[in-house]
């Protein structure tokens, strides 16, 4: 494996060296072969494959719905080309997350319809426009499917290490480039791994984990010598555009990718758009999609939904009802006075996991929260009975809260209902979560729950709120289901 340290004497630009000046050991952060054309994103054969095969799924249909015109036939390969065109390919090692690969998809699946409208008024299929919907439906259903299948596995065997992206972060400011690393090391969500940081001068005191390079102008040589495929730049005052343009310029001949930080933190990449004004480029940012068609379909699926969901756990929740009422004295249900959607109050549902009037002696146990803030929380709470423990550890005890969806008070997916003492301490920011209604699971819930901070709870719902989707409301639903079996953060 190449080594760097041949290199670091004396130390000057472009070399390496530790948080104290000294040229590093840098042998766990070089990748053999720098400079090769690994660096170049890997084409995801597997989502091809299932592409072509939800392609052939769309012509299935479209022979069945009458479509028997010869065009149909080029069916999976436009299916495989719109794909491309809505950059549906682009993946973890590209920065691109699951709800935003989705997206993608359904943004496809539109262009086909759109495309079958338009061919249909030069060839005059025989198939109408209710056909082309359900093809298209079904090609970006089996798409759609095949992703979330995908995602799942990589996530179960680990694999995603392999795909993700080695970076370099570069800036004139070891505190620019400390903030950029410690947000990047809050989730391991995203697909960039840090393998080295490049300042512009030598500084006496680091904090960082990774080699640092000096210099900013053997960017190209040091990501090389790193094996790193990209370039994180942070810029500042005293970095003007003629700098960014020039270390842009030394990238491209290395082959290396280039992104430039922004202040923006937690605004989905779908909401952004790079317009020109002069010489500007400036970044635009859509505000929140919480109105619309997007929205009017998630408020016509959830209550038929939970009213399926409840009629078909019946028999578990009577069940479940008598063996908590056999266990400690008190109701099966437990009945909370909650904040939902605008400030408004309800009261919502849960099976009771707690002896009967636990919630009267939380004063008592006050200075053995476990929490940072607003929120009570402790792993040893004495108030949970035996069968509260085993429906906390499985989140059994949120599902009565599906009458709250049934009863539109709630939604399935959504920030985590909170109660009146809590509100009265929000933030400005944590008054955003009351905007939606509040939801039986949300990015909290499969993010951590309990063992998340009381900062990272608040900055997470506010992240779903100026972010929602149906394909992220997807994505947590699918989520959920691992998170549960995981158990993390369940008590």
């Amino acid at each position: 494996m190449t080594s760097l340290t041949h290199l670091a004497a004396p130390v000057g630009p472009g070399f390496l060296v530790d948080d104290r000046g000294r040229p590093a050991d840098v042998h766990t952060a070089v990748h053999p072969r720098a400079r090769t054309t690994s660096r170049g994103s890997r084409l995801p054969w597997s989502l091809l494959v299932s592409d072509f095969v939800a392609g052939t799924i769309g012509l299935a249909a479209a022979y069945v719905l009458g479509a028997r015109m010869a065009a149909a036939l080029l069916l999976p390969l436009a299916w495989l080309a719109l794909l491309a065109a809505t950059r549906a390919y682009e993946t973890r090692g590209d920065g691109v997350g699951l709800a935003q690969s989705l997206r993608r998809v359904v943004r496809a699946g539109a262009g086909m319809v759109l495309g079958g409208v338009a061919l249909a008024a030069i060839a005059a299929p025989t198939a109408g426009p209710g056909a082309l919907l359900l093809v298209a439906g079904a090609a970006t259903t089996a798409s759609i499917t095949a992703r979330v299948a995908r995602d799942v596995v990589i996530t179960h065997a680990n694999a995603a290490v392999r795909s993700r992206t080695r970076v370099i972060v570069a800036g004139r400011h070891p505190r620019d480039v400390e903030r950029v690393l410690a947000e990047l090391g809050r989730t391991r969500q995203h697909a960039l791994d840090v393998v080295a940081v490049s300042l512009a001068r030598p500084t006496r005191r680091t904090s960082f984990d990774v080699p640092v390079a000096i210099g900013l102008d053997h960017l190209g040589d040091t990501a090389a010598a790193c094996g790193a495929r990209a370039v994180i730049v942070v810029p500042c005052e005293h970095m003007d555009a003629t700098e960014l343009r020039r270390i842009e310029w030394q990238l491209e001949q290395s082959g290396v990718r280039m992104f430039v930080q922004t202040p923006l933190i937690d605004v989905d990449a779908s909401r952004t758009s790079v317009a020109e004004a002069g010489g500007l480029r400036l970044l635009r940012v859509r505000p929140a999609g919480r109105q619309g068609p997007a929205q009017v379909v998630k408020s016509l699926l959830e209550r038929p939904l939970a009213a399926l969901m409840l009629l078909l756990l019946a028999p578990l929740l009577i069940s479940l009802s008598l063996a908590i009422r056999l266990d400690t004295p008190g109701p099966a249900i437990f009945r909370q006075q909650r904040v939902g959607r605008d400030g408004r109050l309800f009261t919502m549902y849960k099976f009771r996991t707690m002896s009967n009037g636990a919630h009267h002696v939380v004063e008592d146990l006050s200075d053995q929260n476990e929490s940072d803030a607003v929120l009570f929380k402790m792993r040893q709470d004495p108030r949970i009975t035996r069968i509260g423990a085993f429906l906390r550890k499985f989140s059994i005890d949120e599902v009565p809260q599906l009458i709250n969806v049934l009863f539109g008070q709630m939604s399935l997916v959504g920030p985590r209902p909170a109660l009146q003492t809590e509100v009265m301490q929000y933030c400005q920011d944590a008054r955003r979560r009351l905007v939606v209604r509040p939801g039986l699971t949300g990015l909290w819930q499969v993010s951590g729950r309990s063992d998340l901070t009381w900062e990272d709870t608040v900055r997470l719902d506010v992240k779903y709120v100026d972010n929602w989707s149906l394909a992220l409301d997807f994505s947590i639903l699918v989520r959920t289901v691992q998170a549960v079996l995981g158990h993390r953060g369940a008590y």
